[in-house]
């Protein structure tokens, strides 16, 4: 028989909520250095000849670097965020199976990864604060869809440059959150850490809802 791996229910739950503080610190921390590495890097391109001379120098790929550094982090960061919960998610349905003794298993259940996490602990689990109808389920679920859209799609909220950006239904959502749509194709650009403190503020959020009812309808034994 194998040997399942078993969470504690309080320090899962705290675990999970330090790593997001901590990459929320990372963003807050790296967004300024690399601010100032910009800041230093036109400081001095204007002290001397620009373009053509110094490519010789390799002073466009230094641009390069400069300019898209900041939405290349935080846009992995994001990416990131959702991994942890993904795996917070794995670690409640994992609870409830231990702490419920119901005779259906994770496994069991169709579906992949959060889905299936998700999907026991609503189902099996009867944990009713997965309610995708209401906050902050909803915000978690556009998240989600923007998350899947950097992943799938390289961050491209289109595919044919006749659409609309605005007819997009992340478009209003990245807007209230200072997300940057570049091109024709609008390219998801994280420069500003406002959409990860969203995020991440609506995973704790649920999190706590979560943990608070499980410890209600599975106390420890």
């Amino acid at each position: 028989m194998t040997n399942k791996i078993s969470f504690d229910l309080q320090l899962s739950n705290s675990i999970f909520k330090a790593n997001l503080d901590s990459l929320l610190k990372i963003s807050q921390d790296n967004i300024t250095l690399i601010r100032n590495k910009f800041e230093d890097y036109i400081s001095r391109s204007t002290k001397g000849p620009l373009l053509p001379e110094n490519q010789k120098n390799n002073d466009f790929s230094e641009f390069t670097h400069v300019s898209n550094i900041d939405w290349i982090l935080l846009n992995s960061i994001y990416v990131g965020i959702y991994s942890h919960f993904e795996r917070h998610m794995f670690a409640l349905a994992r609870i409830i199976e231990e702490r419920s003794k119901s005779e259906i298993q994770i496994n069991d259940l169709t579906g992949k990864g959060i889905n299936r996490f998700l999907q026991y602990i609503r189902k099996v689990g009867k944990i009713r604060s997965i309610d995708p109808s209401s906050n902050p389920w909803q915000e978690v679920l556009i998240h989600q869809k923007v998350r899947n859209i950097i992943v799938h799609t390289g961050g491209l909220l289109l595919n044919d440059s006749t659409q609309k950006l605005e007819n997009h239904e992340c478009f209003k959502f990245l807007i209230k959150n200072n997300v940057i749509m570049a091109g024709n194709l609008g390219h998801i650009r994280i420069k500003k850490i406002d959409i990860i403190r969203s995020f991440i503020n609506s995973l704790a959020d649920v999190s706590d809802r979560l943990c608070n009812e499980i410890r209600e309808k599975y106390p420890e034994k």
